[in-house]
């Protein structure tokens, strides 16, 4: 594809970055095929960024915010029940396919240890969300967070399948999951 003179912004090069690190890694992320595949010259990759590694770097925190975005807004929210809060945020990240990336970005984590770190990161304050969010449910802490691990590692898990679900697919899939584990919830019914 011929360069074109569209003005990007940072934004749509992270994008770019992110669904490119998806499909091919991150030795995928190099600035010209990257410009090449966005129909640009690398003179706009320039304007946002001074190198590669300062790409790279505005990646790792791209997908942090990413990975962290729709559980921010969930705890923000004080409508409805706990257990019901739960299942909005179990629905938007499978409405959003928030899961997508997990796999690449776990690649790119096991052989780059500020990734890696960067990941421990997203998966603590994850965890944290999770055990209170079952807490709040009326689980005691010890099986709130076991509740809470269960529930990521089925996300991850269906996220890191090779197997692509359909958006209706996924929704089934997290509102099962949610019916599993607060199933048994003091009060539940």
């Amino acid at each position: 594809m011929p360069p074109t003179s569209k003005r990007l912004h940072r934004e749509d090069w992270l994008n770019h970055a992110l669904e490119t690190l998806d499909k091919q890694g991150v030795e995928g992320l190099y600035v010209e095929p990257l410009a090449r595949s966005l129909g640009v010259t690398p003179g706009s990759f320039y304007w946002h960024f001074e190198d590669r590694q300062a790409m790279l770097d505005a990646v790792a925190d791209h997908v942090s915010r990413y990975m962290l975005e729709a559980m921010s807004r969930s705890a923000e929210s004080t409508e409805g029940s706990p257990a019901n809060r739960l299942l909005s945020l179990m629905e938007e990240i499978s409405l959003q396919d928030r899961g997508r990336y997990e796999k690449a970005v776990r690649g790119w984590a096991s052989t780059d240890p500020k990734i890696m770190k960067i990941v421990k990161e997203v998966d603590q304050k994850r965890l944290g969300y999770m055990t209170r969010a079952f807490e709040e449910i009326g689980f005691e802490r010890e099986e709130a967070e076991c509740r809470g691990m269960a529930m990521m590692f089925c996300h991850m898990g269906a996220a890191t399948f090779s197997l692509r679900r359909t958006k209706e697919e996924r929704l089934r899939f997290a509102r099962d999951v949610h019916v599993l584990l607060t199933s048994g919830a003091p009060g539940h019914t």
